[in-house]
């Protein structure tokens, strides 16, 4: 997926400001996977950015509702993490909770301190390059 950061979280220097963004975590039984990738698909945002996990879940909001669950101990989930503006994170929840009503799912939202990729995004502490450094100038350190 190209990262294309949403307009209100550019800076002109370089990457999403950190401190605007959210991480929504959804928790849902296999079943609901089409359901909500479909719906997440089909949001006119184009730029947001998720991941679809299998996970084991385990704890007392979390029904084991199978022999092979009961086994294990742990309930077989998807989870679904989406990295957006903390305002569309927190928008995305109602419609969210409308759609998935009466399922065994849960939710989260947690602040994002970082956020890029390895081909194009600076770490933490890099100095932006600008045209009087001498990376950019292509002078050997």
């Amino acid at each position: 997926m190209t990262h294309r950061p949403a307009p209100d979280l550019a800076r002109p220097d370089g990457p999403p400001d950190p401190s605007a963004l959210a991480c929504l975590t959804l928790l849902l039984p296999r079943a609901l996977e089409a359901t909500v990738l479909d719906w997440l698909l089909a949001r006119p945002e184009t730029d947001l950015e998720f991941g679809v996990h299998e996970v084991a879940a385990h704890g007392p909001l979390v029904p084991l509702t199978d022999r092979e669950e009961l086994v294990r101990g742990c309930a077989r989930r998807i989870e679904i993490s989406l990295i957006a503006s903390r305002e569309r994170v927190l928008g995305l929840v109602p419609p969210l909770r409308d759609l998935l009503r009466g399922s065994q799912g849960g939710w989260w939202v947690t602040p994002v301190e970082g956020f890029g990729n390895f081909a194009t995004s600076p770490l933490p502490g890099d100095a932006p390059a600008d045209a009087t450094s001498d990376h950019a100038a292509g002078v050997p350190a």
